[in-house]
């Protein structure tokens, strides 16, 4: 029944199969479940990168194949919307997308260009001023999957404010089974400052977002049993730098810290290595000495690689820069400077303002939707 294959070799074959198909792999025997739960893991398994532009009055996410080549046709657009949209978050190939004018999410699989589920605009309180200038609405939401309870869940942290700048719930919308049709309120402890700039970050069943008191504060939702708790700090040596960005790698929540300003810029991403234990450790060190060429965001980088974007004179290009393999600091580091401004893995050529998302994006041949609410 195949039960005897050694653990390496039904990983390499259930990393290949639709996220479905590995859950019910599950439930064959102990040895299958062992090997998907901890060997098919969302950071073993390879992703494309998913580069979202706006420019030309319209908003379009592509798929950079890095395997064909840079003039093979390697870009393929996958989806198009108005310039008011933003891709919140991907996961198993489902992308979601929040419009800024209308409020409106749309959840939908490019790859197999199912109907799209449509999630109503979050409720906002009355009494409530309008988003920080720090930070845009769309970088208030998330866009989660819990991996045992099958659920995929909006999330939106208020970065609306009342007078004293706090509030004391997030908002959830949850689609999947038991998912429920409506917005609902989930306490947080205490009175938490607004979100600050950073975004909110899903990261493997958890939801994560930076808030502001006296100091700035980490937390935490667990998408499973809706529980909101504080994550440990960075180090305390970090505290006077300029400014943190929550993202992810390889299905770990990083803090991406930036230094100075360009065109001198060093930006350090520490990941929590124990969520138990609350363990960070600074994995990356991207120096950048140029004015032309800024770090991509959310994701920063793919495989062995830094993702940065480059302004050139006919446009703009997606570039990649080659880790180094230095480990002596358990820490990889790459540095883009004039002369040294990495391999083009995408272009677009435009003279108007222009500007880039990237993401991980999992292509998958499921209909994924075909059972939730709409």
């Amino acid at each position: 029944m195949g039960v005897d294959f050694s653990t390496d070799v039904l990983a390499h074959i259930l990393v290949l199969l639709p996220p479905s198909s590995r859950r019910q792999c599950r439930l064959v025997c102990k040895h299958w479940r062992y090997a998907v739960d901890e060997r098919t893991h969302e950071r073993f398994v390879r992703t494309k990168i998913l580069a979202v532009v706006k420019a030309h009055d319209r908003a379009s996410a592509f798929v950079v194949d890095e395997a064909r080549g840079v003039l093979g046709g390697h870009l393929r657009r996958v989806w198009t919307g108005p310039l008011s949209a933003n891709v919140i978050g991907t996961r198993n190939g489902l992308i979601c997308v929040l419009d800024d004018a209308t409020g409106a999410i749309t959840v939908s699989n490019p790859h197999m260009r199912e109907a799209a589920v449509t999630v109503p605009p979050a409720p906002r309180a009355a009494g409530l001023s309008p988003c920080s200038p720090a930070v845009r609405a769309h970088e208030a939401y998330g866009f989660g999957f819990h991996p045992l309870t099958l659920r995929y869940t909006v999330v939106h942290v208020p970065c609306y404010f009342n007078k004293s700048g706090t509030f004391d719930a997030v908002q959830v919308y949850t689609l999947g089974p038991s998912g429920g049709a409506s917005w609902r309120e989930v306490p947080t402890p205490g009175a938490s400052g607004r979100c600050q700039q950073g975004g909110v970050v899903c990261v493997d069943g958890s939801a994560y977002w930076i808030t502001r008191g006296a100091r700035e504060t980490i937390l935490s939702l667990d998408l499973e049993d809706w529980r909101v708790a504080p994550v440990k700090w960075l180090p305390g040596t970090l505290e006077q730098v300029c400014s943190y960005r929550l993202t992810e790698m390889r299905a770990r929540l990083c803090v991406a810290v930036t230094v100075g300003a360009p065109p001198t810029t060093r930006v350090e991403v520490w990941c929590l290595e124990n969520t138990k234990e609350q363990q960070w450790a600074r994995r990356y060190n991207i120096q950048i000495d140029t004015a032309k060429q800024q770090v991509t965001w959310p994701l920063f980088a793919h495989g062995e690689h830094a993702l940065t974007m480059a302004q050139e004179f006919h446009g703009y290009s997606l570039r990649k820069h080659k880790m180094s393999g230095k480990r002596s600091l358990m820490c990889s580091m790459a540095r883009v400077w004039k002369k040294r401004p990495g391999a083009e893995i995408m272009r677009y050529e435009v003279r108007k303002k222009f500007e880039i998302t990237t993401f991980a994006y999992m292509e998958t041949p499921e209909e994924l939707l075909e059972s939730y609410t709409t």
